[in-house]
């Protein structure tokens, strides 16, 4: 079970970015997880809890984001990006949080692996 999530930046967000030309989901993970948050995980090794897709309003753009859970130590390694990390219960969640951000740890709370959010009617 899913206990805690990191997130990261003022509003929240987690890790996130884009997948290099050529690059599979896991071994983009892998590679963000050590340049953004020094840490070292095996494609083997990476666990996926959730998959969202949502609309974004601001750019009408879907976007699919996956989730992965991780323990253990982590460092900021983008001081210039994102001022501080830390690791929140779900039950303690900071305010503001992003809102497929909010959607997302719901639905891993609920043990549900697809969310797909914003999407108009």
């Amino acid at each position: 079970m899913l206990r805690e999530l990191f997130l990261r930046h003022a509003d929240a967000r987690r890790t996130a970015d884009h997948l290099e030309s050529g690059e599979s989901v896991l071994a983009g993970m892998a590679r963000e997880a050590d340049e953004e948050l020094d840490i070292t995980i095996r494609e083997e090794d990476l666990d996926r809890v959730h998959t969202l897709h949502h609309f974004d309003t601001a750019d009408g753009a879907g976007h699919l984001q996956l989730f992965f859970a991780y323990t253990g130590e982590i460092a900021n390694r983008e001081p210039d990006k994102c001022a501080a990390l830390r690791f929140w219960s779900l039950d303690g969640l900071p305010e503001p949080i992003v809102g497929d951000t909010a959607d997302a740890l719901a639905q891993i709370t609920a043990g549900r692996p697809l969310s797909v959010v914003g999407w108009p009617a």
